[in-house]
């Protein structure tokens, strides 16, 4: 689906020459799988984006197995405990934890024998 933007702006191309942007500007926006089938997923390292990923990716009715040699990441992972700070993230890992959606390993055999996606 596109949408457009109204560049009615004033852009300065060079000091002292500005000129209106009349043009319009697409912007493209994404398709996002609606009714998409749980997966089984990995995500290695959890650390900001891994954990953020990994609670949203369970959220979203998958299931994740959260890798990372850190014993304590992976303590806290499993207590539904984010180890990094993000708005939400604590609500959405206690849910995936609650829900068994959400676990963590270090174990990478594991890790990729359990799930579809690594």
């Amino acid at each position: 689906m596109n949408s457009w933007l109204d560049g009615s702006d004033l852009i300065e191309l060079a000091p002292g020459n500005a000129q209106a942007a009349t043009d319009r500007l697409p912007v493209i926006a994404p398709v996002i799988p609606q009714n998409t089938a749980p997966r089984r997923i990995s995500i290695f390292g959890l650390g900001y984006v891994g954990a953020v990923s990994a609670a949203c990716f369970s959220r979203t009715g998958h299931t994740v197995i959260g890798l990372d040699t850190n014993d304590i990441k992976r303590q806290c992972f499993r207590e539904g405990k984010p180890p990094v700070v993000e708005a939400g993230l604590h609500d959405f890992m206690q849910q995936g934890v609650r829900s068994g959606r959400l676990t963590a390993t270090d174990d990478v055999n594991q890790a990729i024998r359990d799930t579809d996606i690594s």
